[in-house]
């Protein structure tokens, strides 16, 4: 995902999430909160990958084998994707909102996921020099 969006508390994350992956072409990976049928028929309407988290509908004891299964692939490549998560809350120490008032916390969160992808893409470097790849593909 390359867009963000901060609001209030009371906004549910669900509420955004239509939004920030209309453009997404290849697939989504969420958990189990952003679960929908409307969703679901959405993503595959537009052939994209829905890797959201399946829970228990109504009157569904427990899930079924192939969703269970899906979830487990599912869960595997979703904690790559939480890793830069748990880097802004224990190495950048982003646990809450700093200020008061919606327009200055969006501008510092914009700040903190600046410094998070700096630094990330510092250690990604660094890897795929340790491989032998070069990081920066020459132009042509």
């Amino acid at each position: 995902m390359t867009d963000y969006r901060v609001t209030t508390a009371k906004v549910h994350d669900s509420k955004c999430i239509d939004e920030l992956v209309e453009d997404e072409e290849v697939a989504v990976l969420a958990d189990s909160a952003y679960s929908s049928k409307d969703r679901r028929k959405k993503l595959r309407k537009r052939q994209v990958i829905d890797g959201i988290v399946y829970k228990r509908t109504r009157g569904q004891k427990e899930l079924y084998d192939w969703q269970e299964r899906w979830n487990g692939l599912v869960s595997k490549l979703r904690s790559k994707v939480e890793h830069p998560f748990a880097m802004m809350k224990h190495q950048l120490g982003y646990r809450k909102v700093r200020y008061r008032g919606l327009e200055r916390s969006a501008f510092d969160v914009c700040l903190m996921l600046m410094a998070c992808n700096l630094k990330r893409s510092v250690y990604l470097n660094e890897q795929s020099k340790a491989i032998g790849v070069d990081p920066v593909p020459k132009k042509m």
